[in-house]
């Protein structure tokens, strides 16, 4: 006798599908929405009553207000990691990742945990499961898994990429802890303007007024720049906020990207550090998935979609072209301007001796560690630029404000 299933599943391009279909039993479902090409997140059989139906609705609406619905790099950082220890205890990987998705405290990784544990159970390969999930799992991560399961050294690959997301987030709150100082120094330096603007620049104001003194042409701007602030508070403050609404859609934009890019690579200042920074990611990406198994052409094509830097990005489709063609890339490497002194000639000497998966990673946690430590050195140095900034900007209000008043003082003691 044919029963009725709602099912909710996933395409393989990571789109989410819902419907329903008839099968003999809950077996037979599965195997027929699999012969779809859909990956089962949830298949239950239809006739819930309406009780139900409110319930599982409510559930829904309070999960999607106030449970976690991303899965950020961290919780993939502690995914892998614990996957590499479960692989090296000796634990079946189906077990393992059936273990996580009820231990772990976000919802939306929870789920997408459970819908691989269906894949797996169903005989598809962990790929093949991963790649259904785009957004959380990239090209990198799932080509990865995939080398490791056709080399057999699945336990070695997820301890390779549980140390390339270790590291990346290593980087990233290396990076949050030396711009947090200069952020709260330029969050005080606006509070400070905005408590002159605010309740300073009145006070004077009303003191040139009494003393009927006309102040000069840079103090009266000031004064009407403060008064039209005030004046227009809640103007001044939706237009600030549609600027910053604006800014951050920019932000989003190839063009900004690219202006960025450009600036960040090639400034005076940020290229040194810029340029460590980019190279030590792309080269400790090309090592681990090189490492990993993943031919060269592969790893030059999947690190080509993962890297931000528009630059870096053109140099891997120019070696991809050339390695098709059957060059060597320290070659093509040495002809780039950009890369920091050494790098290709380090390559070129990996290639002839037959290492180059290892000179990869090695170079790349070099030129990590050098950029980091230029980033560091930089913020040291816009640290004291904040304060002397702030300093003249408040130095150059009060002395619009004071040396008028002083010298109308002098001005009246010598009558």
């Amino acid at each position: 006798m044919s029963m009725d299933f709602a099912y909710t599943a996933r395409r393989i391009d990571g789109t989410s599908s819902t419907g329903s279909l008839q099968a003999e039993s809950l077996q037979e479902a599965r195997q027929l929405l699999k012969q779809q090409g859909l990956f089962v997140l949830a298949l239950n059989a239809a006739g819930r009553t309406a009780v139900t139906e409110a319930v599982a609705a409510t559930t829904a609406v309070s999960s999607g207000l106030f449970a976690k619905n991303r899965v950020t790099r961290n919780d993939i950082m502690m995914l892998t990691s614990q996957l590499a220890i479960m692989s090296q205890s000796g634990v079946e990987l189906a077990e393992s990742i059936e273990n996580l998705a009820t231990t772990t405290t976000n919802p939306k990784l929870a789920e997408t945990l459970r819908g691989v544990n269906t894949a797996l159970e169903e005989g598809i390969q962990l790929s093949a499961a991963l790649r259904a999930y785009p957004r959380i799992f990239d090209e990198v991560f799932v080509s990865a898994i995939k080398a490791g399961e056709a080399s057999g050294r699945m336990t070695q690959v997820l301890q390779r990429l549980s140390t390339m997301l270790r590291n990346e987030e290593r980087m990233r709150s290396a990076i949050r802890g030396a711009l947090a100082y200069p952020a709260v120094l330029l969050v005080i330096a606006f509070a400070v303007l905005f408590a002159v603007v605010f309740f300073v620049l009145p006070q004077f104001s009303q003191v040139f007024k009494d003393i009927g003194l006309v102040p000069p042409a840079t103090t009266a701007a000031l004064l009407a720049v403060g008064s039209f602030i005030r004046e227009r508070f809640i103007l001044c403050f939706l237009g600030s906020g549609a600027a910053i609404v604006g800014a951050a859609l920019f932000v989003k934009t190839p063009t900004f990207h690219k202006l960025f890019d450009k600036i960040w690579l090639n400034s005076l200042v940020t290229r040194s550090a810029a340029r460590s920074l980019a190279t030590g990611r792309v080269f400790r990406l090309l090592g681990m998935m090189l490492s990993s198994g993943i031919p060269l052409l592969e790893s030059l094509q999947l690190c080509a979609r993962s890297v931000s830097s528009l630059q870096f990005r053109d140099l891997m489709d120019t070696l991809e072209k050339e390695v098709t063609l059957g060059h060597m890339v320290g070659p093509i490497m040495a002809r780039c301007h950009f890369l920091p002194p050494g790098a290709a000639q380090m390559v070129i000497t990996a290639e002839r001796s037959g290492k180059l998966s290892e000179v990869f990673d090695l170079i790349g946690v070099h030129f990590e560690e050098d950029g980091e430590r230029q980033l560091k050195d930089l913020v040291k140095l816009l640290e004291p630029a904040v304060i002397v900034v702030m300093g003249v900007l408040v130095g150059f209000i009060v002395a619009s404000v004071m040396l008028p008043l002083l010298e109308f003082s002098s001005a009246s003691s010598h009558r």
